[in-house]
């Protein structure tokens, strides 16, 4: 699953965002697996994530959706998303522990992933590395509204609102929590990183 592995930003910005995603496993153990997916979602509700969701059924994260409505509809993945260290290693080592038996993929920064491991007491199976984009670059938006818009990995957060909410926030006509949770709704499948969005969106009006 790389559908969260191109989130764009620096080191120090990137720290604070991880994103763990849930799945069975194609003619494995798929079959029934909803209530263990669902489940996964109720064990990650217990370390304070800041979205959830599941992109099956267009189910979509914590700003479309209740989060029982999202557990209902959860079917075939299940994402999770921290922006707080502590958490997603609480998370992973609740996981561990459950014995749900899925495969769990979590983006962040490589060495704090493999940190994360280490303290819960697992070793990784598998690394995907981002290697960056290639192509006409010059047809990409900026790489500060990049650091936002990539955090949707299938690229439903529109730059032009991105940039529409840095001008508000900037002018004082809307607060970065409010317009965080605006451009995560787009988000079909609750991979979002709202606080982060938040952070970035306060710095970027700061620059202007």
């Amino acid at each position: 699953m790389t559908h969260t592995l191109h989130r764009f930003g620096t080191r120090e910005n990137l720290a604070d965002d991880y994103v763990y995603l849930v799945l069975p496993a194609k003619g494995i153990n798929d079959e029934g697996s909803d209530p263990k997916l669902q489940q996964y979602l109720r064990i990650g509700l217990r370390h304070h994530p800041n979205n959830i969701g599941s992109d099956s059924e267009s189910a979509g994260g914590w700003f479309t959706h209740t989060t029982d409505e999202i557990i209902a509809m959860c079917h075939g993945e299940a994402h999770v998303v921290f922006s707080n260290k502590v958490d997603a290693i609480d998370f992973l080592r609740e996981v561990k522990n459950s014995e749900l038996d899925m495969s769990v993929v979590v983006s962040g920064l490589l060495d704090e992933v493999e940190d994360i491991c280490r303290q819960v007491g697992i070793t990784r199976h598998t690394v995907n590395y981002s290697l960056g984009f290639r192509g006409r670059l010059d047809k990409l938006p900026s790489p500060d509204v990049l650091e936002i818009t990539t955090m949707c990995g299938h690229h439903m957060v529109p730059p032009a609102l991105v940039t529409k909410m840095v001008e508000d926030i900037r002018d004082g006509k809307r607060e970065a929590e409010d317009c965080a949770r605006l451009l995560a709704r787009p988000c079909v499948c609750g991979c979002f990183n709202v606080v982060r969005a938040e952070r970035l969106l306060r710095e970027m009006a700061a620059k202007q």
